[in-house]
């Protein structure tokens, strides 16, 4: 699903270029990093809100920054340890996020979650540069 609604990507663009009332900004769900990109192209501000905690932002943001993966490893034996996390949790492989899971590195809908993950976090580094 992600995925798919990236595909949203142009006929917004269209729309919001031809719309009388000229769009101010783009309000999005952390999951939908590509309007990220679409900001972008329209010269506008992206706010991002998330319906989870910081600790699962935190998670997601290690996750996605440095790409752990599961070599050959029993799911039940691979642990991956947040180590810029406070406290360094740990958590066994299976109980990693299902999508961060699933990536596969190279396909075309696995890059594109990726890249919208990718896309909030350089949000928050823009950020915190201010």
């Amino acid at each position: 699903m992600i995925h798919v609604l990236t595909k949203l990507h142009g006929p917004i663009l269209e729309w919001a270029r031809s719309a009388e009332n000229p769009v101010d900004a783009i309000i999005s769900d952390f999951f939908l990093g590509w309007t990220e990109f679409l900001a972008r192209d329209l010269g506008i501000p992206r706010i991002v809100f998330s319906p989870s905690g910081a600790f699962t932002l935190c998670s997601i943001h290690y996750l996605w920054r440095n790409m752990p993966k599961k070599e050959d490893f029993a799911e039940s034996d691979f642990v991956i340890n947040f180590f810029t996390i406070p406290n360094s949790p740990a958590f066994p492989w299976a109980q990693i996020s299902v999508i961060y899971r699933s990536y596969q590195e190279g396909d075309q809908v696995s890059e594109s979650i990726r890249r919208g993950f990718e896309a909030n976090m350089e949000i928050g580094n823009e950020e915190m540069k201010k």
